[in-house]
This record gives structure tokens, sequence and C-alpha cells, in this order.
């Protein structure tokens, strides 16, 4: 199975390794790209510019991604230089104002990933360029917020990101949580507890003995560590990691331990210790699947197992005879998913690339139908399979059938920022584009929008010279589509 991770960066299995900071350096990152999936590095408070080159040098033997905290980077701006010197396929951004670093990452021809936990926050990842959103649940290890589980989240983010890949992150260890989360609609995962074992990590071997004896029921989101720890973290965000002793004396009481020296001194001595009864250890509610010892090779190649569970584990897609994955789940006409053998599904589109003219025309008489959705499959299909010179083009059109889809749907922050970025690539074909496509018209037609609503009042003409508004009958408008 193919999705945006696996095309995007060559991976044979769509999982990222989290940026865990103090588990995933450089030596990871490689063993986890040259197993499949795609390996990151962790840069975490106390890591020098100078370390971030040396890891990121190590990783760079096959393709990897870079993770840093919006928070350090206030005052460690170098980690960010350093980390675009090194050349990754991706860079994340979490935990502060990443939106500052939209444009510089763009800048150096990146994409941008960033970790939301509501629907809110990716909405306003999405209105900031972000071209990456990781939906990350309360059952995570390390830092985040205790708002959603990962299911209800990724459900919630799927439907306002609109063709923007969305990543499940939360107690995704395996094959069936990495089954489920693509099912409903992810383009992979982003794990971090399932890595933390790895003899490749950082994790110290106490830790992994440790981490292998324990069940996901044993695991607490909290503050207290960091309070002990007097680690600088945000307070809005909390961490999952091990129950002990330590956290049971000291939780309710973190204001307390804020101000008693003696317990961070305590704290400190037993953290160097690797004194887990006191001190630390990250994990998510995963961590009953880890077994004490393993390699990147062996977990990822049990994600990889996803693809051999039994039909009824989890809903496949239907394929054609020729072996082509084919949409079986029925939609309605906005594109939303409906119960299987629900009787109110519009018919599905072929997957299948058309030639061009046949691809503008089905999509335009979609679009006369209130189906931009479908309109949308259609040109994407025809985005994929175009030749180089005109990809862009193609993407365009697509995006601003789903724009029109957010509209219809009541998603304005959605429809906004799909619509800019169609501008954005129709923009480069003015004046000559291929196929006769009425780009000029397409671009008079979009700045003619004052707010999202209107795109649902008038037609866009994908070909000709007329706009929609001089149509025969008077202006062209969208059928009524049932919300």
């Amino acid at each position: 199975m193919q999705t945006w991770l696996t095309q995007r960066f060559g991976v044979r299995v769509p999982v990222v390794c989290a940026p865990m900071a103090g588990v995933a350096s450089g030596r990871l990152a490689a063993a986890v790209s040259a197993a499949g999936a795609l390996g990151m590095v962790g840069v975490g408070a106390r890591h020098s510019p100078e370390w971030v080159t040396r890891q990121a040098a190590q990783a760079a033997t096959g393709v990897f991604g870079v993770g840093l905290q919006a928070w350090v980077l206030e005052s460690r701006t170098q980690q960010m230089d350093a980390a675009l010197e090194a050349g990754p396929a991706l860079v994340s951004v979490s935990y502060g104002d990443y939106a500052r670093w939209v444009e510089r990452v763009h800048a150096a021809g990146l994409p941008l990933a960033t970790t939301v936990a509501t629907a809110e926050e990716a909405r306003a990842a999405l209105a900031a360029g972000v071209d990456v959103l990781v939906a990350r649940g309360r059952e995570g290890g390390g830092h985040g917020r205790d708002a959603m589980g990962t299911l209800p989240l990724l459900q919630d983010v799927l439907d306002v990101a609109g063709d923007v890949p969305v990543l499940a992150a939360g107690a995704i260890a395996g094959a069936r949580g990495l089954a489920a989360v693509l099912a409903a609609g992810a383009a992979g995962a982003w794990a971090g507890t399932a890595f933390l074992t790895c003899e490749e990590s950082d994790t110290p071997a106490a830790a992994r003995a440790r981490l292998g004896q324990t069940g996901g029921a044993d695991t607490v989101y909290t503050r207290v560590f960091d309070v002990a720890a007097r680690s600088g973290w945000p307070a809005e965000f909390g961490e999952r990691a091990l129950r002990n002793g330590f956290h049971d004396e000291w939780v309710g009481r973190e204001d307390e331990l804020a101000i008693n020296d003696g317990v961070a001194e305590r704290y400190r001595r037993a953290s160097a210790a690797l004194d887990y009864d006191v001190a630390c250890l990250d994990a998510g509610q995963g961590v009953g699947l880890l077994k004490a010892e393993a390699s990147a090779v062996s977990v990822v190649a049990e994600f990889a197992r996803w693809e051999t569970l039994q039909e009824g584990s989890v809903r496949r897609r239907d394929r054609t005879p020729e072996g082509r994955p084919q949409q079986s789940r029925p939609r309605d006409a906005l594109g939303r998913p409906l119960p299987y053998g629900h009787p109110d599904g519009v018919e599905p589109v072929s997957e299948e690339p058309l030639p061009p003219p046949e691809a503008l025309a089905f999509a335009q008489t979609l679009l006369g139908q209130g189906r931009a959705f479908s309109a949308h499959e259609v040109l994407e299909a025809a985005w994929k399979a175009a030749p180089a010179q005109e990809r862009d083009l193609w993407k365009g059109l697509a995006q601003l059938c789903v724009a029109i889809t957010h509209a219809h749907r009541g998603n304005q922050a959605g429809a906004t920022t799909l619509l800019q970025r169609a501008q954005q690539h129709l923009g480069g074909y003015a004046g000559s584009p291929p196929h006769a496509v009425d780009v000029d018209g397409l671009l008079a037609w979009c700045g003619r929008i004052r707010e999202p609503r209107d795109l649902t009042a008038s037609l866009p003409r994908l070909q000709g010279e007329r706009p929609s508004e001089e149509a025969p009958g008077g202006p062209a408008r969208y059928p009524e589509v049932g919300g």
C-alpha cells in the first residue's frame, strides 16, 4: 500500500520514528531508515548545533528527518541552522511557536510537520502553512497535551486537513495499531514508544529492562518529573511516563516541589544513577507491547506485518482484477464516509487516471452536480499521472475542488488555506496553460472570493474563455447538496 508518506520519502513502511530527544540520535535514525521506515533525529534543550550536525551526518546514510522543539528554538536558533544545513527530508517543530519557522523551512525547500492535539490546533497549523499534521493522542509517551485519545483526535483532524497529510501518534506500537490508523485515513504512524528498547537507541540498558516489564496501565500523565528536574518545559505540556514511587509522593504537590531544592538534588542524583524508582522514564500506553531487547529492523518488520492481517481484523480496500486498490466504502456528495452498506452513497469515481481532456470534462460535470470532492479525486489521479512540468497545474485544480468541498462542509479555515494553495500552484501557468485550462479565468474567479462561503455560490470553469457568471441562462450555481 502506498501513502503520501511512502511516496514522498521512498520508504516501504508508512511509519516515522518520532524524534525523541535523548533516545533518537543519528544511530537510531539511520537504522530505522535502513529498515524501511523514516528515521528522525530528536533535538532537545541541551543539544548544541555541533551535536545536531554530528547526528545528522550519521543519519544521512539514508533519508531522515530532524525534530526540534519550538520553545527551545526561542533561545537556541542555531539548532535550526544546523538542522537545515544537514540536508534532512523532513523537519518537525512542535511545542511552542512553530509558526515562525514555517517560512524558513519552506525557503530551504523542505516540508514542515507539527504536532496537534485538537481540531482547533490543526486549523491553526493549516493556516500557518504547515505541510504535515501529527495528530498526537493523550496515550502517547513523552511531552504533549492530555486533550483527546488518538482515534477520536485522528478523525477530527482528518476532517479538517483537506489534502494535507495526517500522521497518527499515540500508542501505535505494532501492526494492528498501524492498520487501524491507516484504515481511518492517516498517511502513516508517528511512533515513539515502539522504538524505545531498540539496541540502536540511546535508551540505557537498565531502562530497556524496566520498559520490557511494564504494561500500558502503569503510565501516568504528569508534570512532577519536569518540575523536579527544573527542565524548563512549558507548563502547558505535561508528559506521559512510567508511574513510580517518586511520582506518587509528589503528584498534587508540584508547587511545593518547585521550591524544594533538596528534593530536586535528590532527583538529579537518581537520574544520574538510572534509579527509575525516582527518575523519569517516558513511555506511552503502547509500552506493554515492548520487548526488553529489540532492533530497529525487528520493530519496523512488526509494523510491516499489518498488510498480512486477516480480513476481519481490519477492513482492507477492495482491489481491481489487476490488483490496484479501489475505494469501496460509500461516501456522501461531500466525500464524507458513510457506514458500509449505506444506501445513500454517491457513485464512486474510478481511481484510474483519465486522459487530460476527459479528466477536465468529467471534473467539470462533477462540479456541476455538487460533487467537488469527487472532482478532486479525478483531478488528483490526473496529477499523479501527469508529467513533471504539469503536476502543479493538476495539483492546483485538485486543491481548488478541495477548497470548495471544505466550504460546503462549513470548514472555513480549510477552505481558505486550500484556496490559497490552489492559486499558488495555478499561478505558474498563467498566460500559456496546457490542455486549454482557463488558468486566467480561474485565478480571476478565485480573486472574487471574499469569504469561504462564496466558494459555494458559483461554478469555476476549468476550460474555455467565458467565466461562469456569463454562462447562458444566467450565473452558474451549485446544486444543493446534503449536509
